[in-house]
C-alpha cells in the first residue's frame, strides 16, 4: 500500500488549485444598483405624472375633503369636473365620445349641471360624481 501511496503522490504533484477570479472593479456593482434604482424612480415619477393618475389622486383627495365637510359644494363640483376631464385628456369644449357613448354623455351632462346650475349640488350628488368619475378614469382613460 505504501508503494501505491507513493505513486499517487508522484502523479498528483503537478495539479495546482484553480486561480481565483479576476478582481471586479469595486464601483461596478454599487454603481449598477444605483443606476437601476435611479431608472426605477424616474419611471415611477413619470407614471405618477400621467393625467389619469393625477385625476385619480385628485378625486381621492376630494373624497376625503367631502367627508370632512370643509369644502364649498360648487367649488368641489368644478374641481371634480376639471379632474375628470384632465384625467381623460379631454378639453371642455370638444365633443367627447367613448365606447359607452350614452353612459358617458349622461355622466358628462350631470357634471356640467352640477358645475353650472344655479343651486349648489348636494353632498350625496358630489359623492356620486366622485365615484363615477373614478370609474371613468380607471376604465376609460385612453379610449
Amino acid at each position: 500500500m505504501s508503494g501505491h501511496a507513493a505513486m499517487l503522490n508522484q502523479h498528483w504533484v503537478d495539479i495546482l488549485p484553480p486561480t481565483p477570479p479576476a478582481a471586479v472593479d469595486s464601483w461596478l456593482l454599487p454603481g449598477s444598483i444605483a443606476l437601476f434604482i435611479l431608472v426605477l424612480l424616474v419611471v415611477a415619477l413619470l407614471w405618477q405624472q400621467r393625467p389619469r393618475q393625477c385625476g385619480l389622486r385628485a378625486l381621492r383627495r376630494y373624497r376625503r375633503q367631502l367627508r370632512s365637510q370643509t369644502v364649498d359644494a360648487r367649488d368641489m363640483a368644478y374641481r371634480i369636473y376639471h379632474a375628470v376631464l384632465h384625467g381623460l385628456a379631454l378639453h371642455p369644449l370638444q365633443r367627447h365620445s367613448t365606447a359607452n357613448d350614452q353612459e358617458w354623455l349622461a355622466f358628462y351632462r350631470q357634471l356640467q349641471a352640477c358645475v353650472f346650475a344655479s343651486r349648489p349640488p348636494g353632498r350625496e350628488e358630489l359623492a356620486d360624481l366622485i365615484v363615477r368619475g373614478r370609474y371613468w378614469l380607471k376604465h376609460h382613460a385612453g379610449d
